[in-house]
């Protein structure tokens, strides 16, 4: 994932910077399945497991919608000042609510506040 003008400076002073992914998933009703989201390379975050199932209520009809997660990364200094290698691992799980194993990325976007500013 890139990263803003301002995290690559502050990566360049060797100050770690807080950075915000948003991911949008699709979810559904029928043999949707799990993804792990993790950070590798220059950056940390927390583990992500999104489950892309939504079963429908007892006697209405199932339905598929565009689900957004938003967690912060935070990016380490740079070796030599230059940008960080920042990425985002995605591996559908084994385990499922539904007995499938769909998972569909619509997108990502990553900025410096809640609003994120850059989509791939």
């Amino acid at each position: 994932a890139p990263v803003t003008a301002a995290a690559a400076a502050s990566c360049a002073e060797g100050r770690r910077t807080e950075q915000v992914v948003s991911l949008n998933y699709l979810r559904g009703y029928e043999g949707m399945g799990m993804a792990v989201v993790s950070c590798e390379g220059e950056c940390r975050c927390a583990q992500q497991r999104l489950d892309a199932h939504v079963p429908p209520a007892a006697g209405e009809r199932g339905v598929t919608v565009a689900q957004e997660v938003t967690f912060p990364i935070e990016l380490t200094p740079c070796p030599g000042g230059g940008g960080a290698a920042c990425q985002l691992r995605f591996e559908v799980d084994q385990r499922t609510s539904s007995m499938g194993y769909k998972w569909k990325l619509l997108d990502v976007a990553v900025g410096e506040t809640s609003s994120p500013s850059v989509v791939v």
